[in-house]
């Protein structure tokens, strides 16, 4: 088995409706559009300093356990 890590999109959504926050107010946090949101969450594709405005906003550790969660993958011979 090998490791893979990926961006939890349900784990990220989850994580907004623990804060009583909307996608909506997520983008205006972060100074981007409401469609530029879902498309970011869909893609799992923040920039570093949206990554930095989210640690800021929720605990650093729930960002990095939805930014990398770990996935375990059959490994291909």
């Amino acid at each position: 088995m090998e490791n893979k890590y990926t961006f939890n999109r349900n784990e990220f959504n989850s994580l907004l409706a623990y804060y009583n926050l909307s996608k909506k107010d997520l983008a205006e946090y972060l100074g981007i559009s409401t469609r530029t949101i879902f498309i970011k969450i869909k893609k799992g594709d923040f920039s570093l300093s949206e990554l930095q405005k989210l640690m800021v906003l929720f605990k650093p550790s729930e960002v990095m356990k939805v930014m990398f969660y770990e996935q375990e993958t059959a490994r291909e011979n």
